[in-house]
């Protein structure tokens, strides 16, 4: 366990944890300038990993100041000694209820071995049924995103070619078996049509991969089932086609669980000017959602706090 006062950034705890040979868990670069606080009273969508679950889940203790003035900290025990979990009232809840001044989370060993694995797939369908059998099958990645469309490929594979989807992954875990997970994951891959990019591109994917659809860009979000993924995509394609003409739309899809994943719109920050603007341009993502069948999830804030 780590206690942590939760004005600090992620980077500068995950530095202090790795000189002591532990980590965080797998988190992304976007969330790593984030601060504990900010990141536990409002969890990014990447906050979660197929390997380590949700970062929020690692809390096991806060210090609360509350709306009264004073200071409320929870127990760091067993549920079934003290009752309910208190924490859980304030974390996610976007500080409504008080401000985490202090947490306790578990940490994790650092890994022996990481691996970043790029398949290209000929169709996004292909590459939702890949990563839905890999979970099916027991691989847990430390992270696992799908990535369509000409937009984000090309920029990922180095060149637009045929492929229409890719799906990166990030093995984490022991030296020993990383090689086999890594055998895994291709012979999962190729009854889809999958096939590995070069290496060098899945190390550079490793190293500087950023939030594929930034915060500060217009987006939206809904869960997107692997049981009804192709023609919830389908019909989306048809709705964008109408409603934004020429607008290169990103499709990003993380959070998987068995069930699905959760699909990400949006489009360059360029394309919007003022707050105006992108709030406008999130609400139109929204119903184009809402019209392929598929419920947006809420967000908190639709403006500055």
């Amino acid at each position: 366990l780590v206690q942590s006062q939760c004005g600090i950034q992620l980077r500068f705890l995950e530095e202090a944890l790795q000189r002591e040979g532990m980590t965080l868990g797998p988190l992304p670069a976007s969330m790593r300038t984030s601060t504990l606080g900010g990141v536990l009273a409002d969890p990014p969508p990447l906050a979660a990993s197929p390997l380590s679950g949700s970062f929020i889940d690692s809390c096991i203790g806060v210090t609360v100041a509350t709306a009264a003035g004073g200071l409320l900290e929870t127990r760091v025990s067993p549920r079934s000694a003290t009752g309910p979990d208190v924490a859980k009232l304030y974390l996610a809840s976007s500080g409504a209820l008080g401000v985490i001044t202090d947490a306790v989370l578990r940490v994790q060993r650092e890994p022996e071995a990481k691996l970043c694995r790029l398949i290209s797939f000929e169709g996004r369908d292909q590459a939702l049924q890949a990563a839905s059998a890999l979970l099916a099958a027991g691989l847990r990645p430390a992270r696992l995103t799908v990535h369509m469309e000409a937009v984000a490929v090309s920029a990922l594979a180095g060149e637009p070619g045929s492929h229409q989807a890719i799906l990166a992954t990030e093995l984490e875990g022991p030296e020993a078996l990383i090689g086999t997970w890594a055998s895994q994951l291709d012979g999962l891959c190729r009854p889809f049509g999958g096939g590995e990019l070069p290496q060098e591109l899945a190390d550079g994917y490793a190293r500087e991969h950023l939030d594929p659809v930034p915060r500060s860009a217009p987006r939206s979000q809904a869960f997107l089932p692997f049981s009804v993924a192709s023609g919830a995509l389908s019909r989306l394609d048809a709705v964008l086609e109408e409603v934004l003409p020429g607008v290169p739309i990103l499709r990003v899809c993380d959070q998987f669980t068995a069930r699905g994943a959760n699909l990400w719109l949006g489009w360059s920050e360029a394309e919007v000017a003022g707050e105006a603007e992108r709030l406008e341009a999130n609400l139109r993502l929204a119903a184009a959602l809402t019209s392929a069948g598929l419920a947006p999830r809420r967000r908190r804030h639709t403006g500055p706090l």
